[in-house]
């Protein structure tokens, strides 16, 4: 006798597999990624989320869904980024655990069972912390590097944003927006917002330790996204701050070369026409005011659409019962 809709298990925990870079040994990452999640005794989907330049591995996951594997495979119409597949996939998602796995092993597939074990009522987000690290040196001193500046400016302690397996409730999707790479940088949105979120660490995969040496336009991508990053989560709502801190220094300096060419050329009789450091200075006052002009148009911009904005979650209400 067939189950009715309503009689179906309900889904605990959706494994979002997102297919955007590449994909190593696939057909047996998957089926241990499955008897990890079998073993938590919870009932659970996969969702597989290619890029339609990785879309060769679609019969290769329908296959895996026929033989077994309780999941689906949707092919998006162009390459619209990790950040947008993976929204895609939390609104297609029934559980509301969602578990972001790599195609490519990163820790081993067993170990994805420590995040529901760090899970608890009092965290909504559990990410991984690779370590120790058993990659290669030069991608070990990048990664410090990246932590380093990320830290350094926004005050965050994750260590490891380049780690892509993490656990957390569906809330998080629901209250944030992602969009271009801004994937990497999920679990400080997450902070951000006023989400509990906690990194663990997890011994990292030796199938994952070989060198990448990425082309020069991926690393200068990376530290735009970086600068995006720290923009959004420190100045996104008080602009001025940040572009006025670099006008006020673009002033300051240009008032003072250009007060310096004034005295030179009343008392000292020296030309000032033919210096190229009167262009130097004039141009750095134009850009002083030009970026103090941009910060304001922020903050009017900010201002006028303060009650679309929700840069807050609210975690717990409690109503006073009133005879």
């Amino acid at each position: 006798m067939s189950q009715t809709p309503d009689q179906r298990p309900q889904v605990e925990i959706t494994a979002l597999v997102p297919i955007t870079e590449r994909a190593e040994n696939l057909d047996l990452l998957i089926r241990q990624y499955d008897e990890a999640l079998a073993s938590l005794g919870r009932s659970y989907e996969f969702i597989f989320l290619l890029s339609p330049d990785y879309a060769q591995y679609g019969p290769q996951l329908e296959n895996l869904c026929m033989s077994g594997v309780n999941g689906k495979t949707v092919t998006m119409s162009r390459g619209f980024g990790e950040a947008t597949i993976l929204q895609v996939g939390g609104e297609m998602a029934s559980g509301e655990l969602l578990l972001t796995l790599t195609p490519y092993e990163q820790i081993a597939p067993a170990a994805i069972t420590e995040l529901f074990e760090a899970l608890n009522d009092n965290l909504e987000m559990v990410v991984v912390n690779r370590s120790p690290r058993t990659d290669a040196r030069f991608n070990q001193t990048l990664a410090r590097w990246f932590s380093r500046i990320l830290i350094n400016s926004s005050g965050s302690g994750f260590k490891d944003m380049g780690c892509g397996i993490r656990l957390f409730r569906k809330s998080i999707l629901r209250e944030l927006r992602l969009y271009g790479d801004l994937h990497r940088f999920l679990p400080l949105l997450a902070e951000q917002q006023g989400f509990r979120v906690k990194e663990i660490d997890i011994r990292q995969s030796p199938q994952d330790s070989r060198k990448r040496v990425y082309s020069a336009s991926t690393y200068l991508g990376r530290l735009f996204d970086l600068l995006t990053i720290v923009f959004l989560t420190k100045f996104n709502q008080k602009p001025l701050r940040f572009f006025g801190a670099g006008g006020a220094a673009c002033l300051i300096v240009a008032l003072i070369g250009l007060s310096w060419v004034a005295i030179e050329r009343i008392f000292f009789d020296v030309a000032a026409a033919d210096r190229p450091l009167l262009v130097l200075f004039s141009l750095l006052l134009v850009l002083g005011v030009q970026l103090g002009a941009i910060g304001l148009v922020g903050e009017t911009i900010i201002f006028t659409h303060a009650k679309n904005n929700k840069p807050y979650t609210i975690r717990k209400i409690v109503n006073k019962h009133e005879a």
